[in-house]
Formats: C-alpha cells, sequence, structure tokens
C-alpha cells in the first residue's frame, strides 16, 4: 500500500471468539487471543497508521453483537480514536450486527462519520490530497430489515 490509500474492513465480528480452533491454536503455539477479531482489529488499525492511510471504511458487522458495550465497543472506539487521533479520516456504515454501535460511537468521536444511519443513502466526500473520492452508504435502521435498499428514493445510481 501507499500513502493516501483508503482501507476498507468488514465483518470484523468484534467480541466474537474462536472457540472450536482453541486446541489447534495451542498446538502451535498460539493463544485464541493472538488470532482474535480484536487482534485483527488493533493489526488493521496499525496497517493504517504505518501507511499513513487516507482514510478507513468500516464495511458493517465490525461487532458481534449490538448489544456489547463493554468489550467489543471499547476495542473498537480505542482503534478508531488512535486512527482520528492521527488525522485518518474513518466513516463507516451499520451491518445489522451493529445497528446501536456505530451511532453510539459516531456520537462520541467527531471524527468518526456513520453514513447512511437511519437506512437512507449518504454521500461523503474522503478528506486529503490526492485525486476527490466520495463515498456512497447505506446503514442498516435496525437489526432486521425487510426492504430493498437499492429501492429507497434516497438512493441515485
Amino acid at each position: 500500500m501507499r500513502d493516501g490509500c483508503l482501507i476498507f474492513v468488514g465483518d470484523v465480528h468484534l467480541g466474537r471468539r474462536p472457540a472450536t480452533a482453541a486446541d489447534g491454536l495451542a498446538a502451535c503455539g498460539l493463544d485464541a487471543r493472538d488470532v482474535s477479531p480484536a487482534a485483527a482489529w488493533r493489526a488493521t488499525v496499525d496497517e493504517a497508521l504505518s501507511v499513513a492511510a487516507r482514510a478507513v471504511v468500516l464495511a458493517g458487522d465490525v461487532v458481534e453483537s449490538e448489544v456489547d458495550r463493554f468489550e467489543a465497543f471499547a476495542a473498537l472506539e480505542a482503534g478508531v480514536r488512535r486512527l482520528t487521533d492521527a488525522g485518518v479520516a474513518v466513516f463507516g456504515v451499520a451491518g445489522n450486527h451493529d445497528g446501536l454501535v456505530l451511532p453510539r460511537l459516531a456520537e462520541r468521536i467527531a471524527g468518526f462519520t456513520l453514513l447512511g444511519a437511519g437506512g437512507r443513502w449518504q454521500v461523503a466526500p474522503v478528506p486529503g490530497v490526492g485525486a476527490p473520492v466520495d463515498l456512497l452508504g447505506w446503514s442498516f435502521p435496525a437489526r432486521h430489515h425487510r426492504g430493498d435498499p437499492l429501492a429507497d428514493p434516497s438512493f441515485q445510481a
């Protein structure tokens, strides 16, 4: 990767534990925490900072459970704060697992932009040098959503 890149990450499922792999990991000298979603998220943040990413985009289902107010949210918030404190823009769309978590994060961190809150399409420019980039995003308004997001009147192809 090079300076100014965009990093997209999704389906991290922070808070989920790789329970069935514990014995196999131990045989390799690894602990389940070494390959956990939280470890992957920390590595993603480290990589974004090391390459001076222009933005990190969270593409949904960043947490396993929308009611996880402790471990998963704390790991997510810490990583987003590290990024925004370093001047990296952070955007996200809420998947069906994080419909409560990402709006809460947007309230707590000014540098985090939640796209498409409430199930409405939204366009946002990515700040920074380089070619202009606009992100188009739609977030789940609830854990279960039956409607077709592409049929929403706010969608403009």
